[in-house]
């Protein structure tokens, strides 16, 4: 183990030596690994990499049976990490094409996942300030915008208003489609059952569909595909039935929406919402 460590310059390579070591009882040899993981953290500039190690050390630190001297140590080492990926995330995703915005949106998620178990307030206001600003960062995909938005989201850090204001920009029909196909494909993936409840964000991707010209939305079916293929087929199930209703009027009673319902109006939005859904 310590060889193997020794030989490696991935900090998330030693992590989850060090996440290993602890059920194993290897105590001696963690001070060594921890030793490593210091030494090889201070001059790494991977993002990638530092941001992977994050969840098990955080992980390790909120459960891990490890001793005290230990323990100060390996959060020592979390903050480190933590602190150098709130730095320099804004220049790691400037410029990322599709696929790497899509890594890039797998690590953020569980450095946001990490961020939480540690339960650190300081920590956590960091971390949300850090992505806030990714939001308006020229050059970021909008697949890291959306998933940006939604975390923030998810943890309230906006208030209704300012949530609404976002959702709305984000689906305007004067943004490049291919960029709304990215930004719903980071808000959404992961959970649909925001669209089955927020009735003012269902609308606006209802329209925002609705007014793609045919040419433009078969070029976007493998984005939407993908994000709502990762819907449990339950939500999917919903989603299909409430798609039969068309828009949602926030202001009326179900009594009132039926009889204002626009049948047509649905009828064409629905084989589109069929491709994708399927």
């Amino acid at each position: 183990m310590l060889k193997n460590a020794q030989a490696s310059n991935q900090v998330s390579f030693i992590a989850v030596l060090i996440q290993q070591s602890i059920p194993a009882e290897l105590y001696e040899k963690l001070d060594e690994l921890l030793f490593r993981i210091n030494e090889l953290t201070a001059v790494s500039a991977d993002m990638a990499d530092l941001m992977t190690a994050i969840p098990p050390l955080v992980e390790v630190s909120r459960y891990g049976n490890v001793r005290k001297s230990d323990a100060s140590v390996l959060n020592s080492i979390v903050q480190q990490l933590l602190t150098k990926v709130f730095i320099g995330l804004p220049n790691a995703v400037y410029g990322l094409d599709e696929d790497n915005s899509i890594r890039m949106f797998n690590l953020m998620v569980q450095v946001n996942q990490a961020v939480r178990l540690y339960e650190d307030a300081e920590i956590e206001a960091q971390w949300f300030a850090s992505i806030h600003v990714l939001i308006e960062k020229d050059g970021v995909h909008g697949i890291i915008r959306g998933c940006v938005c939604r975390l923030l989201l998810d943890a309230q850090q906006f208030n209704e208003a300012e949530a609404d204001q976002r959702i709305s920009f984000a689906l305007s029909a004067a943004h490049d489609p291919h960029q709304v196909a990215g930004w719903l494909e980071g808000f959404l993936r992961g959970s649909g059952m925001i669209l089955i409840y927020d009735q003012r964000l269902w609308n606006l991707l209802y329209n925002w569909v609705k007014s793609l010209p045919d040419k433009v939305f078969r070029e976007l079916l493998v984005p939407l595909r993908r994000a709502f293929s990762r819907f449990e087929f339950g939500e999917r199930r919903q989603i299909g039935e409430k798609a039969k209703h068309g828009l949602v009027n926030q202001q009326v009673t179900s009594a009132a929406q039926e009889a204002n319902f626009d049948a047509t109006l649905a009828e064409s939005i629905l084989p589109i919402l069929k491709q994708f859904l399927n």
